[in-house]
């Protein structure tokens, strides 16, 4: 699996940094972003995962939450990838904010056209773990220990 860094920037020491990745699962390019804290050059840290609700992208949390100043203090590493495929030209993906492109729902469709690419699988904090620890980026030293997930459901 290819990684393409999108961007990376220094952030209270450690590095903020945008990944894509295309999905042989979804059939998409999908992006996810990985705050890496400082400690992390030199050890192992644990990982908490973000998974956004509706409409987010891997963006909100990084931007919005300003996490990224207490997770360089505390020694922790954040994934947050988007949580929604994205650009399939699907007739009706982009009809409703709650349906399609976007909703962050995490189940796997049942009914075509939808359950070629709308899969919930490679979202989820196992599957993230599998992906960071299979390659060299963006978790080089992600501590190989149980993450903390966390979760945010839109309204």
């Amino acid at each position: 699996m290819t990684v393409e860094t999108v961007s990376e920037n220094k952030c209270f020491g450690g590095v903020q940094g945008i990944y894509r990745h295309q999905s042989e699962q979804l059939g998409c390019a999908m992006r996810f972003s990985v705050f890496r804290p400082p400690q992390a050059e030199t050890e192992p840290m644990p990982v908490v995962w973000w998974l956004s609700g509706l409409t987010c992208t891997e963006e909100n949390f990084t931007v919005k939450a300003g996490a990224q100043r207490y997770a360089a203090e505390l020694g922790l590493m954040v994934v947050a990838p988007d949580t929604s495929p994205r650009g399939l030209d699907i007739p009706g993906e982009d009809e409703a904010y709650d349906f399609g492109s976007g909703a962050g729902f995490y189940l796997d469709a049942t009914e075509d056209p939808w359950s070629a690419n709308y899969q919930s699988i490679p979202t989820s904090p196992a599957s993230c773990r599998r992906f960071s620890s299979s390659t060299s980026r963006p978790a080089p030293t992600a501590r190989p220990s149980p993450a903390i997930p966390w979760a945010a459901m839109g309204r």
